[in-house]
């Protein structure tokens, strides 16, 4: 049996929740953040056999996509006058999305 960390975008995982659970598979679902500009991600939990990590993974790329995106980064002011952080201010293009899955082995499982 494997355990799957599948994360993803926020934006994605209403999709991905109904494409998993359409075929059957279940799934945790943990609020997570992280990554470039801090953006709020989810971190789902999806016990596997082994023979059904492809499915899953199937399904997740077929819904999870890098897209780019504008984001403007805005200055950090401080009281003291001092700028901590250095942000340009102007729109920036940033990739956004996407998909990162860890596999784990599970040695053991048991439902009650």
């Amino acid at each position: 049996m494997k355990l799957l960390f599948v994360i993803i975008s926020k934006e994605d995982v209403d999709q991905v929740i109904s494409g998993l659970n359409k075929e059957g598979f279940r799934a945790t679902k943990i609020a997570s953040s992280g990554g470039f500009l801090k953006k709020k991600n989810v971190t789902l939990m999806i016990g596997v056999q082994e023979d059904q990590m492809k499915a899953v993974i199937d399904i997740v790329k077929g819904i999870c996509h890098e897209r780019q995106t504008v984001e403007v980064n805005m200055p950090i002011f401080f009281p003291n006058g001092m700028n901590e952080a250095s942000f340009s201010g102007y729109p920036e293009t940033v990739e956004v999305g996407g998909a990162i899955i860890f596999a784990v082995d599970v040695s053991h499982y048991e439902k009650i």
